[in-house]
């Protein structure tokens, strides 16, 4: 599972301030300028175990879509049942529901999500995503977190 880590770190550090998926030939990317788009297909995914240092439960696949200077775009692939350690960021994060039902604990509020619906994690606020089916999440974070820091174990 570290060496899924490595991939994800060897990939941020090829693409400087975006992150650029393996294989991925872009005209910016090559001129040294920010990543303008990324092709799902070429965009690897990686197996999450750890949320700021903290042990998942469950199985969650994460797709590192778009890193750009003020915000990232996540695709996030739950199995039932996953659920993300009890957490907090320094960053600001939005969850848009693509399929599924996730519930997310937010503060002391829990809110059940369905397809479409949207929730926001404020930095620093305790938080948590659980699937109770499987479920597919788009996250929008800002600023954009360092994606193998967030995800590596302590």
């Amino acid at each position: 599972m570290r060496s899924l880590v490595l991939v994800v770190t060897l990939c941020a550090a090829c693409a400087g301030s975006a992150f650029q998926p393996a294989g991925a030939t872009t005209s910016s990317a090559l001129a040294g300028r920010p990543q303008l788009v990324a092709r799902h297909a070429e965009v690897a995914d990686v197996l999450v175990s750890f949320i700021e240092g903290k042990p998942m439960h469950g199985k969650l696949m994460l797709k590192p879509l778009l890193r750009g200077e003020q915000m990232s775009i996540l695709e996030l692939h739950y199995q039932p049942g996953t659920k993300a350690p009890l957490h907090t960021h320094t960053h600001e994060s939005l969850i848009y529901v693509v399929s599924g039902r996730v519930k997310t604990w937010i503060g002391d509020e829990v809110f059940v999500l369905g397809p479409g619906d949207v929730a926001r994690h404020p930095p620093g606020v305790l938080h948590t995503v659980e699937a109770l089916v499987e479920s597919t999440v788009v996250e929008i974070k800002s600023p954009p977190p360092d994606i193998p820091a967030l995800i590596g174990s302590k």
